[in-house]
């Protein structure tokens, strides 16, 4: 099995100073760069507003890459979680900034694919959101259902993906495995998961860090990919989010509801009372984002699509 991941960034505003070269392009001009299964994001707050470096680095410990200044004013001025393009819409609920996330996990099953391939890129993900001192995002990351693929492996397909974006820079990551066999299914119920591993530290760097794992689980969850996060910000938000690149008729959407189910929010001190989940860009990704069931021991969250029966 191939051992490389695909690692997808747009790259707008960050000044790249070390590290790959883009192996490849999507069609709006985002750069992709390749990195290897297990990798790890460390966000190097340093207790700033500003002046943030995203590391990547090889799970044996190699800086793979650097991006600079990824503060998070690119997120202020409409609230924690305004909507940073017309392609992104969600659900989601704040943990109060005192809580520490222990585990999100939870499992769905792959829709029905779009009947019409256009070379679209479909991301329906799970995860966290941390905010900077200013209330800013400053990364959301978590594991993906992806449809569509990159330029040089995609196709009218599912597969799993772990990625972080990065607001502040107009940047997101896309970790998924290229050129693979391990494709999603029509009708698969997929297991994922976001776990903290504990508060680290790290050498050369000012206070600890809150070290989180996210991938997939299950019988075929060694064969997903799955990526590491340090950041020195306690995640404060979870929830469901939809990124899309070139979805322009409902024929290009999924043909049936996309259910996520079964999922657990748990805190280290235990699971919460309630949880209040706000909707946000659903008319923005033509989806009706629709909270099944709230508890947090057992969220359902529903997606349907424009060509969706419900």
């Amino acid at each position: 099995m191939m051992c490389f991941l695909r690692v997808l960034v747009a790259a707008l505003a960050a000044s790249v100073v070390s590290g790959l070269e883009p192996t490849a392009y999507t069609a709006s001009g985002k750069a992709i760069y390749t990195a290897p299964s297990g990798s790890r994001i460390q966000v190097d707050t340093a207790n700033q507003e500003s002046n943030i470096n995203i590391r990547l680095y090889a799970p044996n410990g190699t800086l793979l890459h650097v991006f600079e200044d990824a503060g998070g004013s690119g997120g202020g001025g409409g609230g924690p979680l305004r909507r940073q393009s017309d392609s992104n819409g969600q659900v989601f609920a704040s943990l109060g900034a005192n809580n520490t996330l222990q585990s999100f996990n939870g499992t769905f099953v792959v829709p029905p694919p779009p009947t019409t391939f256009e070379s679209q890129i479909m991301l329906f993900g799970s995860g966290y959101t941390t905010l900077d001192q200013t209330g800013a995002i400053l990364l959301f990351a978590g594991v993906a259902l992806q449809y569509g693929g990159s330029p040089d492996q995609g196709g009218p397909f599912y597969s799993g993906a772990a990625f972080a974006e990065f607001p502040g820079l107009g940047e997101y990551a896309i970790v998924t495995l290229p050129d693979s066999t391990e494709q999603l299914n029509v009708g698969d119920s997929v297991s994922v998961y976001m776990a903290f591993q504990g508060i680290v530290s790290v050498a050369g760097m000012d206070g600890p860090f809150y070290e989180y794992l996210t991938g997939f689980s299950g019988p075929n969850g060694d064969q997903l990919p799955n990526l590491q996060i340090t950041q020195q910000v306690n995640p404060q938000i979870v929830g469901w989010r939809v990124e899309l690149e070139g979805a322009e008729q409902p024929s290009d959407w999924p043909t049936a509801p996309l259910v996520f189910k079964d999922f657990t929010v748990e805190l280290t001190t235990g699971f919460p009372s309630e949880l209040d989940w706000e909707i946000e860009g659903g008319s923005a990704v033509d989806v009706d984002f629709e909270v099944v069931n709230g508890d947090p021991t057992n969220v359902e969250i529903k997606m349907t699509f424009p060509d969706a029966a419900s």
